[in-house]
């Protein structure tokens, strides 16, 4: 599996846009139009150029990795920031499954790309939910815990900004 296939990926620039998944099956997207279906929204004031990689269904396949979750996409810029993003549209228990694809993707990043893992300098983890896109129970031990094992930032939110990053 390559988490850097450029046939998953989309680069994207725009100063505001959504990351969505219509739910129907297929692999999350970028959208730049329709706020509506937007379940993250990315504010990237600088107009820097980002690269969105579909995870799910795109780089990993259905028939890959049994009973292994994984997040549904990735941003990029340069190798060198990462942001995972996991998109949910439920009401309840959903937090501790996001956290669980992040993990599971974590993992398998690891074991496909060890040397490209450790060469982020920055990374960030987005566990964002369209009914709740600004979460007011603290999560500070589940960041606190994401944060020591993966050196990886947990944020619990559908608002992800790049800058600063």
């Amino acid at each position: 599996m390559n988490f850097f296939d450029s046939a998953f990926q989309t680069p994207i620039s725009a100063v505001e846009f959504g990351i969505c998944d219509n739910g129907t099956g297929g692999r999350a997207y970028t959208d730049c139009e329709n706020k509506a279906s937007w379940i993250a929204t990315v504010n990237n004031p600088n107009e820097d150029s980002w690269i969105f990689t579909a995870i799910d269904k795109g780089v990993v396949k259905d028939s890959e990795c049994f009973g292994q979750t994984r997040c549904d996409g990735m941003l990029t810029r340069n190798r060198r920031w990462l942001i995972l993003v996991e998109l949910k549209d439920q009401s309840k228990g959903w937090i501790s499954d996001a956290i669980q694809q992040l993990e599971d993707t974590i993992k398998l990043f690891q074991n496909a790309h060890a040397s490209e893992w450790a060469a982020f300098i920055k990374k960030r983890a987005y566990a964002c939910n369209r009914r709740h896109p600004v979460f007011n129970r603290s999560h500070k031990e589940d960041a606190l815990r994401f944060f020591q094992r993966y050196q990886v930032r947990l944020h619990i939110e559908a608002s992800i900004s790049l800058y600063p990053f």
